[in-house]
């Protein structure tokens, strides 16, 4: 019943507030979409709750429930705890608090614990209205998202010309079995939608009107994003280097000035690797491979896959680029997957591949990747791709991921502008 309430609360809201509306689609389908959203949540807690009885979003679900009982007898003890003046037996005994792998003062599960309980604030401990808020944030996230890019060709073609054209292929990324799946789920991807999204629309402001107000809101959503998935920012950190370049030298074909910036960036990063071992980007990789396997097989997982393999120098790692980014897009295949409700993951690519052949055979005078958010976001795809095909041992944590990659990859092709023609 409660559940029921706040998710009539946010379909007014979507109802009467036009920012939470898709643009050059019906305020119907804006609120569908969103209770699609919420029921694939729904489905994916019962299926961890009720097949599994374990996973991530039971054991997030269980401490965002100790941390609120903590902030709530103790809430100065919990504040020294959470800025580490104090430590605090209940955090400590968190696994996903205090993963090994993250540094002892912040990291992405305490993003994401911290973020579910200030949801967990007006939830009263209902898991299902805890899900409808988190995929409001998702939602709001993927809006931001699709109105930068409707913004970016409403500069080049009229408003009408764009309802026409192709308006379904603008759609599509929001559609993709893995953006409905872990993009809706009690798990740090909804969250990445959130602030991703509001980080990109936040760039793109800034990009066209520089002010110090829009520098600020920039700085704090790359603070989020940063806490969420830092590798995500690290990827996006030579792109808003090439808008800068784009920005000041306007003459200059944007494409080469990505691709110049991206691939010059890597073969620094190889060189530095060079001198300063810390910094050797296959041999981190080669690492991380190596830690993922090895946990794999403590924890028991039953759906092993072998990424691509690679010795950790620069030469081998070069090589094998295109073979981990090919073996990240296609996998996993039907056959691997063990899980029925897994099996639409694999439709991602398929999916994807569908689009591009629709655009290059049927519609030859469309052309894409004319943007430079576009570009942003194929070279970001295409360095998440590579660091899970070489790296990623798991099929469940592969699809999981690799879905900001293949969302970005799918909007950054779905986004098409038609040619002018004299």
């Amino acid at each position: 019943m409660l559940a029921a309430i706040h998710l009539l609360i946010i379909c007014w809201l979507i109802f009467k507030i036009k920012k939470f509306q898709i643009s050059n689609i019906s305020v119907v389908i804006s609120i569908a979409y969103f209770i699609v959203k919420c029921c694939f949540g729904f489905s994916l807690w019962l299926i961890y709750r009720d097949y599994y009885k374990q996973g991530d979003m039971l054991e997030y679900w269980h401490d965002t429930n100790s941390i609120f009982i903590f902030l709530k007898n103790s809430p100065i003890d919990f504040f020294k705890s959470i800025i580490g003046i104090s430590q605090s037996d209940i955090l400590n005994n968190m696994e996903h608090w205090n993963a090994f792998t993250y540094n002892p003062y912040f990291n992405d599960n305490r993003t994401f614990l911290i973020f579910n309980l200030l949801i967990r604030m007006i939830s009263f401990g209902d898991v299902y209205v805890q899900i409808i808020w988190i995929n409001f944030a998702a939602y709001f996230g993927l809006l931001c998202l699709y109105n930068c890019f409707i913004d970016e060709y409403h500069q080049k073609i009229d408003s009408e010309k764009l309802h026409n054209n192709s308006t379904f292929l603008k759609f599509i990324p929001f559609l993709l079995p893995s953006v409905l799946i872990f993009g809706s789920a009690l798990s740090k991807e909804s969250l990445w939608l959130f602030v991703f999204g509001i980080l990109i629309r936040n760039i793109q402001v800034m990009y066209n009107n520089y002010s110090i107000r829009n520098v600020v809101y920039f700085i704090v959503s790359s603070a989020f994003v940063f806490a969420i998935k830092s590798y995500l920012f690290l990827a996006l950190l030579p792109g808003l280097f090439a808008l800068v370049v784009i920005k000041k030298m306007s003459d200059w074909n944007f494409k080469w000035i990505f691709i110049s910036i991206y691939v010059g960036g890597l073969i620094e990063l190889l060189i530095i690797g060079k001198f300063f071992p810390q910094y050797d980007l296959p041999s981190y990789l080669f690492g991380q491979r190596l830690n993922l396997l090895r946990n794999a097989v403590f924890s028991g997982a039953d759906s092993l896959i072998n990424p691509v393999c690679f010795a950790p120098e620069a030469l081998s790692f070069l090589k094998r680029i295109p073979q981990s980014i090919l073996f990240a897009f296609v996998n996993p295949l039907q056959w691997e997957l063990k899980s029925f409700w897994m099996l639409p993951i694999s439709w991602d690519s398929v999916i994807i591949i569908f689009v591009m052949a629709y655009l290059f055979i049927f519609r030859k005078v469309l052309t894409i990747f004319d943007s430079p958010f576009s570009l942003l976001f194929l070279f970001i795809s295409l360095l998440l791709l590579m660091a899970i095909g070489f790296t990623i041992p798991v099929i469940g944590n592969l699809v999981r991921f690799k879905m900001p990659a293949m969302f970005m990859l799918a909007i950054s092709v779905c986004f098409v502008k038609k040619r002018s023609i004299n």
